[in-house]
């Protein structure tokens, strides 16, 4: 059976009037998705204007209990398992191009998710939740990014990129940064500053998801992934894309995994 393309993404209520022209960027792509898929919160009330053109652009709603962040790709992931899923915001106009550029990547490397963000997180490629191609089989198990994951991970991101590496199978990029390419739009509200702005927490989720689930060895061999072995960008490209403070980011970051795996009696990999 063929592979559908699903775009999926959700909002809420400083967001919603946002969503026909975002979808607009979408269903004007040079490849258009097969599905698009809006999860809301079960209480969200959209506008009549809303509701018709998500009616009028066969917009599938899918109501769920309100996980915030999460709620924007882990019930499509669970409803079309088999399929590719490819994550958006309600806060951006996509280039038109972006989907057929996610769809050409995926046939060339089928086993890997795709970040639409040229980001490291410790030396590593991650999840990008303003545009990301995914599957719920590139996930060790969905099933775990349960409720108790969801109040206690600030960083979506962290979480489906902690899963794919422990299942090996580790985010490459895109050729584009389309973190940089789309068109911010209608953003300047307090979602992202009131619950997942906190400066630390990519490290607190990673600790969070390790003390869980443990298997740190395997972690750390899956985490420690030279940049170089991208299968989009070179180590040379990288190197001169990547900032001073990006670096000491990194650099902080992979300290700070040596701590917790000193403390957890477990050998660190990246000393090796």
């Amino acid at each position: 059976m063929k592979e559908k393309i699903i775009v999926s993404l959700t909002t809420w209520e400083k967001r919603m009037s946002n969503i026909p022209e975002v979808l607009d960027s979408i269903l004007s792509q040079t490849v258009p998705p097969d599905l698009v898929v809006l999860n809301i919160s079960n209480a969200l009330l959209l506008p009549v204007e809303v509701e018709e053109y998500l009616v009028q652009h066969n917009v599938e709603v899918n109501r769920v209990k309100d996980t915030k962040v999460f709620k924007k790709l882990i019930p499509t992931l669970k409803r079309y398992p088999q399929d590719c899923v490819i994550s958006i915001d309600d806060d951006w106009i996509y280039p038109r191009e972006m989907i057929q550029e996610f769809v050409s990547l995926h046939k060339q490397f089928p086993n890997n998710p795709i970040s639409g963000k040229k980001e490291l997180c410790g030396g590593i490629p991650v999840h990008c939740g303003c545009a990301s191609l995914t599957k719920a089989s590139f996930y060790s198990n969905i099933d775990l990014v349960d409720e108790e994951v969801m109040a206690n991970c600030k960083s979506d991101d962290i979480v489906y990129s902690y899963f794919a590496a422990q299942s090996g199978h580790p985010y490459i990029w895109t050729v584009n940064n389309y973190y940089t390419n789309m068109i911010a739009y209608n953003s300047n509200d307090s979602y992202t500053t009131q619950d997942y702005s906190e400066k630390n927490s990519d490290i607190k989720t990673l600790e969070y998801l390790v003390n869980r689930f443990g298997n740190l060895k395997n972690i750390y061999e899956c985490f420690n992934i030279d940049p170089c072995l991208s299968p989009i960008m070179s180590h040379e490209t990288i190197s001169s894309s990547l900032s001073l403070n990006f670096i000491i980011v990194g650099i902080v970051f992979k300290l700070y995994l040596l701590t917790i795996s000193k403390s957890s009696g477990i050998t660190n990999m990246f000393s090796s």
